[in-house]
């Protein structure tokens, strides 16, 4: 039966073979330190952290937009301190 050029394609010249050298040996899975629960636990940590950060942050631009006698929209609009509503 002949051959469709389509079941065979030309190989691609730009692929090369991996060389002895690049292949190296696999290790076995690294053991976690630590359990699922106490990843969580950091991971809710931080976040609990951020978010208060966050909340100060807000908190001291609507000093800002108080002192100067605006809305905090427009502290946010100048983008003066790097943040914007988005954030």
């Amino acid at each position: 039966m002949p051959t469709n050029q389509k079941d065979n394609p030309a190989p691609d010249p730009t692929v090369s073979e991996p060389k002895p050298s690049d292949i190296q040996a696999s290790s076995p899975p690294a053991v976690p330190t630590q359990t699922a629960q106490q990843i969580v636990n950091t991971y809710i940590h931080a976040l609990r952290e951020y978010n208060d950060t966050k909340d100060v942050a807000q908190q001291l631009i609507g000093l800002v937009a108080e002192n100067r006698g605006v809305p905090v929209s427009k502290i946010y609009e100048d983008e003066e301190y790097g943040v914007t509503s988005k954030d």
